[in-house]
């Protein structure tokens, strides 16, 4: 059987056991709380006494139910601590780091679509090799990768606190922490697995005297496919630091925490 209520569903499973004494048999409720992975045994009544109504063992039974569970609750709570909230300090470099890589997505992306459109292959060309060299904001793109590794610490170590139980945090707070860091492993997959075989592509048809055009087309259809999935992704990294930020530990908590 199944119940719920307000901190999440449980399953619990009633087993019939012969009483040792008196005329009514006792029964063994063994009750399964999923968010702290805690067994509770308890013994109740049958619901079939007949000086209680079916009614009154019901409320009986699942009064005892949600206590058990307020108090696994409040033990839990007392053995992890709380997620630390992100600053608005946070956010804004957040925001502002994420930005910065969603614009380049999005010029990447209006490059290609402008290059079909008006079949600029040489604008294109000379884009692509402009990406490749960027002399001045293409160290300020390494100095700001220097700090990827710390990010990726940070996001490994939400993951953990999450399937671990090492902190608590709202489920949607622990949600975004796990969804971040699966895209962002999912950038980086695509970069070099889709877009860099795909700008390779793009130059060996579309560069040099001689250009294939239906091989050139193909290219650059399968280029700007690649780089409007960039642009969503990067979309997501966007928005997720402002969730996490707007599901930080309620300020009811803050001294308990």
């Amino acid at each position: 059987m199944m119940w719920g209520g307000r901190g999440g569903w449980g399953f619990y499973f009633i087993e019939g056991r012969p009483a040792t004494s008196g005329r009514c048999p006792l029964r063994t409720m063994t009750c399964f709380l999923p968010w702290n992975f805690h067994v509770h045994t308890l013994q109740v009544a049958p619901l079939s006494l007949p000086t209680r109504s079916l009614r009154e063992q019901k409320k009986r039974v699942l009064g005892i139910v949600a206590r058990t569970h307020t108090t696994s609750r409040a033990a839990h709570s007392k053995m992890s601590k709380w997620k630390d909230n992100l600053a608005p300090g946070d956010l804004a470099s957040a925001c502002t780091f994420n930005s910065m890589f969603l614009t380049m997505a999005m010029l990447d992306y209006s490059a290609d679509v402008w290059a079909s459109q008006t079949h600029q292959t040489a604008f294109l060309v000379q884009y692509v090799n402009f990406k490749a060299e960027m002399p001045v904001f293409g160290k300020v793109l390494f100095g700001l990768l220097l700090m990827l590794p710390l990010v990726i610490f940070g996001m490994i170590s939400g993951v953990l606190q999450f399937v671990l139980g090492w902190r608590q945090a709202p489920i949607q707070r622990h949600i975004v922490d796990c969804v971040e860091f699966c895209t962002l492993v999912f950038i980086f997959y695509t970069i070099v697995t889709a877009i860099a075989p795909a700008t390779a592509a793009f130059q060996s048809a579309c560069a040099g005297p001689k250009v294939q055009k239906a091989a050139c087309s193909a290219a650059i259809e399968t280029l700007t496919a690649k780089h409007l999935l960039i642009v969503l992704l990067n979309i997501g990294m966007f928005c997720y630091p402002i969730i996490k930020y707007r599901y930080n530990r309620p300020s009811s908590l803050e001294k308990v925490a």
